[in-house]
């Protein structure tokens, strides 16, 4: 029953009102004693003909004026009853989801000041609670803001219920007010997935779904985008749900304006990386900041560097000066050395940041986002930085000229390094791959394997969680490696840690036979590099630092004396490298007789003919070719001794010739003919580079890939000079040292940590038999260090976790990573103080899916809302339906209402004034005393 009102709250009060008119009829009939005389026995028996009338007459006023007390308490306590409130048969939920990502943070200025998306998304929300304060109805509004659902598995959304009660509606308006749009990047699809369970748990209430959001471009592109689409066309084909979609950027979206609407530039940092994760005191650290520029014109920008453990200015570095091209990225290097105070055995971590400013420095202008020109990084500083080398030779391979002997001495010879080798078989008791059983391998960022034959299935799987949790593998093959079981165990069809697949059949050449015995020459090379495969050479690891020019460089020149005898080959026909993952840093060339590729180079030259056989336009360029083909048909004709790298520099010239300027007659510029447009050129055009691509390139050299966090690195061949003379007695022997300093840095980068986004959970796991101790209980310890700009970080602790124990780890999860910065974590006993070991995690913002601010168009809209068979609104603020319109009216606003309580108090009025003594116009009134008549004697 007190569903139909509004007011409750009231009905108490007006049911004890409507009894006073009882009441003082009562007690006006008790007022006066009954005294029996003869005049008003007369009166009596007068009035008993018309008793009937005056009783139903007294009755009927005193139930209008009981009518009247209980039509005004319906109109306080706002009673809808069944005729208004069963205007719909079902309640209604108001499910509004609600994005609250960083995106959500684009600002722009207003008359009345600095507005954002999420406050106008608020402000939309407090209508609705609005709309359903003015209503009886037992409606709900239920809230999912899509940073909780994203990152809370567990999470249950509050319900608000009965917001007519004021008390309930302010409630409702505080915790929207609390509300701050987050700095997180999630996917819409887990905030429909949980609608679809509230529509499918309350079948009997309408649903009107409200997605308030920014709809940006970048969310609903391909493929995500069409994902989450499927997903909420889906829930609108529910015969109860009303799904609108409200876009809350400003310039809102107009119904009929077409096309993209317009949206606000924005500039952000998108990668701030050290060269090593790990760096010994004093040792230099490269940092690599990358920005982007999401607007269609070039923008200019500083790069201050902070101490956020002090909250200064690193001065001793001049502001970075960055121009981004529009729509692109650009970036740029800088070098630091930390002499901060830390003792032998243990660590400490340094925060640093690269804040975006205004070319004159101070706050950028026209800057959608101001969370993304911020970016946080950190290096764990130790006294010495221990590599870890496992030699399959143990301690033989420390003799001269072995590889753990050239290795070592190539790391310990970086300048101002301070690397300490630690060698497997002395941790190992004697057995060098020993070592990896322990649980603590993260100590070491690099470790190196040297011509190890192979691994237990502990040892195995230890590795492989190094390497997954962010360690660095270097590879060095040898004659003791056995391709079989790296093939099956390690390479595993290419998910495993290996990053290449070997020729089962073992090295070449075998040991039957004699090794290679390669010799300078001008212009042949020894080891070819790849830095074609990547965009620039901060992208082309470890050789793109070694050869800062690439291939002007004439340090490369010493890769035409670097002497491969022996190496393990690659089934190429079995490699199917994944593009991201792996990449091919450095190649044999193909040394393989010219004589195989005759029959390839002659088809070229037949596809040619015909082509200027049937188009005279490019007679003029048959001398130029006809140079070429027989200086082609020289090499791989009958005696040839050529090698077919010969044959793919001839392809490679014929091309790039441009011939002579004075002389086109004889020498046409025929890369002019190679771009032509005609399909038939531009298909011979691949053909050949194919062909020289593949005559060019031999066997795989030097591999990296990427597994898990971390990275590793395959060379073909030995570390030592038993394979090779790269250590010594070669022109390449000037690159060595650099190389494995440049290897050693690559392996030991941050990789996917980098990238850790706030809201990523984080696992550590910790091996339990190395720390147990009766009854000592671990925990971890968690501290938040907030940076503040202008003051030292702030430590805010995040309270002690004790693990979970599985399968001898002690494991520690942290979801909680909502804000950007970086948070320790030291592992210690319950009882104790000392730190027994330390995990440093950065956190930053998604920008490459956060900071493109572009918005999806009016078109790809109309098409969802097409799709839904018109069941999805596509609203903007300036555009959306008054929710009042939903709205149920009660009684207090009817008119009918109010007709009708007039009409009862005219009617109780009357009958008032009926029922009342007044005398008519010429009556005398009754003497105001009566005089006794005395009694005559008898």
């Amino acid at each position: 029953m007190l569903e139909f009102f509004a007011n409750p709250g009231y009905l108490a009060a007006g049911g004890a009102l409507v009894s006073a008119p009882i009441i003082i009829h009562l007690i006006n009939r008790m007022r006066f004693k009954r005294l029996r005389w003869a005049a008003m026995e007369f009166l009596l028996k007068s009035q008993k003909r018309n008793r009937r009338r005056l009783i139903i007459e007294q009755l009927l006023l005193l139930f209008l004026r009981c009518l009247l007390v209980a039509l005004v308490t319906l109109l306080v306590a706002r009673f809808a009853g069944f005729s208004f409130a069963q205007s719909q048969t079902k309640d209604t939920i108001y499910l509004v989801l609600l994005d609250d990502t960083l995106s959500m943070n684009d600002q722009w200025k207003e008359a009345d000041g600095q507005k954002n998306c999420f406050l106008v998304v608020k402000a939309e929300v407090e209508k609705i609670i609005k709309s359903m304060s003015q209503t009886n109805r037992n409606d709900r509004l239920i809230v999912l803001p899509l940073s909780k659902v994203g990152t809370d598995r567990t999470y249950q959304p509050k319900t608000y219920s009965r917001l007519f009660d004021k008390a309930k509606m302010d409630e409702a308006k505080n915790d929207l007010g609390l509300m701050e749009a987050s700095q997180l990047h999630v996917n819409l699809l887990p905030a429909i997935k949980k609608a679809q369970e509230i529509v499918l748990n309350n079948p009997e209430s309408q649903i009107k779904l409200y997605l308030f959001s920014d709809l940006r471009q970048s969310d609903w592109s391909l493929p995500a985008g069409e994902t989450q689409k499927d997903a909420l066309l889906k829930l609108a084909k529910g015969e109860d749900v009303f799904p609108v979609l409200q876009d809350c950027v400003y310039p809102y979206r107009l119904k009929d304006q077409g096309g993209v609407p317009l949206s606000r530039d924005n500039v952000g940092i998108v990668d701030l990386r050290a060269s090593t994760r790990v760096a010994g005191k004093g040792m230099p650290v490269t940092f690599t900041v990358t920005v982007a520029n999401y607007s269609s014109r070039e923008r200019q920008v500083t790069i201050p560097i902070y101490n956020d453990k002090k909250g200064v200015e690193y001065f001793e570095i001049d502001p970075i000066q960055l121009k981004i091209p529009a729509d692109s990225t650009a970036s740029a290097s800088f070098d630091m050395r930390f002499y901060d105070e830390v003792k032998a055995t243990e660590s400490t971590f340094v925060q640093i940041s690269a804040h975006l400013e205004a070319p004159q420095r101070g706050k950028l202008d026209n800057d959608g986002l101001a969370h993304d020109n911020v970016r946080y990084a950190t290096v764990e500083i130790r006294e010495k930085v221990p590599v870890l080398v496992i030699d399959g030779e143990g301690s033989k391979g420390r003799l001269e000229n072995q590889d753990s002997f050239f290795l070592k001495n190539a790391i310990i010879s970086v300048p101002g390094a301070s690397y300490d080798v630690v060698y497997g078989d002395e941790l190992g008791g004697g057995v060098p791959t020993k070592v990896l059983e322990r649980s603590d391998l993260l100590q070491f960022p690099t470790i190196f394997l040297l011509n190890v034959r192979e691994l237990t299935p502990k040892q195995l799987t230890n590795l492989e969680n190094y390497v997954r949790d962010g360690g660095g593998v270097g590879f060095f093959l040898g004659s003791n490696v056995d391709p079989l079981y790296y093939n099956k165990n390690l390479y595993k069809k290419g998910k495993g840690i290996f990053p290449v697949p070997l020729r089962e059949s073992g090295y070449f050449p075998p040991a039957d036979r004699d090794p290679l015995k390669p010799e300078y020459t001008a212009d042949e090379w020894h080891v070819l590099l790849r830095d074609v495969q990547f965009p620039t050479l901060e992208q082309y690891p470890i050789f793109g630092s070694l050869f800062r020019d690439g291939a002007k460089s004439k340090e490369v020149e010493v890769l035409k004396d670097l002497p491969i005898k022996r190496y393990f080959q690659v089934p190429r026909s079995e490699w199917r490298p994944q593009p991201g993952k792996v990449e091919e840093l450095a190649t044999l060339p193909n040394d393989r007789p010219v004589s195989e590729y005759t029959g390839a180079a002659l088809e070229i030259f037949k596809k040619l003919d015909k082509i200027l056989a049937d188009n005279e336009e490019f007679q003029p360029n048959k001398r130029g070719l006809d140079r070429h083909r027989k200086t082609i048909e020289s090499l791989v004709g009958p005696g040839s001794e050529k090698k077919a790298q010969h044959l793919a520099t001839a392809l490679t010239a014929m091309l790039q010739d441009k011939g002579k300027e004075k002389e086109r007659a004889d020498y046409p510029n025929l890369t002019e003919f190679w771009t032509n447009s005609d399909p038939k050129i531009r298909s011979l055009r691949e053909d050949i580079t194919s062909l020289a691509d593949e005559a060019k390139y031999g066997d795989p050299f030097v591999i990296a890939g990427l597994y898990g966090k971390g990275k590793t690195v395959a060379v073909m061949t030995t570390a030592g000079k038993e394979w090779n003379d790269w250590g010594g007695g070669s022109g390449a022997s000037l690159i060595y040292q650099p190389f494995v300093w440049e290897m050693q840095n690559y392996l030991s980068s941050q990789a996917s940590d980098s990238y850790l986004t706030v809201g990523t959970p984080v696992q550590i796991a910790v091996d339990a038999e190395q720390y147990k101790k009766p009854g000592r209980q671990l925990k971890m310890v968690r501290t938040f260090k907030k940076a503040q700009h202008g003051k030292p970080a702030q430590d805010l602790q995040e309270g002690d976790q004790f693990p979970e124990q599985a399968k001898g780890e002690l494991i520690f999860n942290f979801d909680k990573n909502l804000e950007p910065g970086l948070y320790v974590s030291q592992l210690m006993y319950e009882d104790g103080k000392k730190p027994l070991a330390s995990w440093g995690h950065v956190f930053n913002v998604d920008t490459p899916r956060e900071g493109k601010l572009q918005r999806i168009s009016q078109e790809d809209l109309e098409k969802i809302r097409k799709d839904s068979g018109d069941k999805i609104k596509i609203e903007s603020p300036q555009t959306s339906q008054d929710l009042d319109s939903d709205r149920v009216s009660d009684l207090s606003e009817s008119p009918w209402f109010f007709l009708l309580f007039l009409g009862v108090l005219v009617a109780e009025q009357a009958l008032a004034v009926h029922l009342s003594f007044h005398l008519k116009g010429g009556e005398a009134e009754l003497p105001a005393t009566v005089a006794r008549v005395p009694a005559k004697a008898a």
